[in-house]
């Protein structure tokens, strides 16, 4: 299966992309790569296929044939809780002004992470705990513990 996926990948990036390229690109020996296509190397070191998925742009599930385990929202709070577009809009624009405006006092990186988890937070406690009412007070706690340090 790995030879396979491995061959079509390298087909898909078009003509010129045979083994010495991905070698030269990835620093895997071309040597492994070739005993890779021949099937010869069933099972190769982690690393190996890390850095061969990353070039061909494809994930190392999908090129070592394996359907990946669907875990989506599984991490955060509120994937237990329904969603209220009212609330949600509320909870997003009230979180949203906030980052606005803390870039613009000191010009600060926020991570992309720190703003879901955020948002996730209080959505899932303001949903919860208030009826799916917008609980502002809770907000502004959690962001001036969370967001403004």
């Amino acid at each position: 299966m790995l030879k396979d996926n491995l061959a079509k990948k390298m087909d898909e990036k078009g003509d010129g992309f045979r083994c010495s390229v991905l070698s030269r690109k990835t620093g895997i020996p071309h040597e492994t790569i070739l005993q890779i296509l021949k099937g010869n190397t069933k099972n190769p070191g982690v690393f190996t296929i890390a850095k061969i998925a990353d070039e061909l742009g494809c994930s190392i599930d999908e090129l070592i044939g394996r359907t990946p385990k669907v875990t989506a929202l599984t991490t955060l709070h509120s994937a237990n809780a329904n969603y209220d577009e009212n609330l949600f809009s509320n909870v997003c624009d009230y979180v949203i002004n906030l980052v606005k405006e803390k870039l613009k006092q000191d010009n600060s990186n926020i991570k992309l992470s720190t703003i879901i988890d955020i948002i996730d937070s209080i959505y899932d406690y303001s949903y919860k705990k208030n009826h799916k009412a917008f609980d502002t007070q809770f907000a502004d706690w959690y962001c001036q513990t969370y967001l403004v340090k």
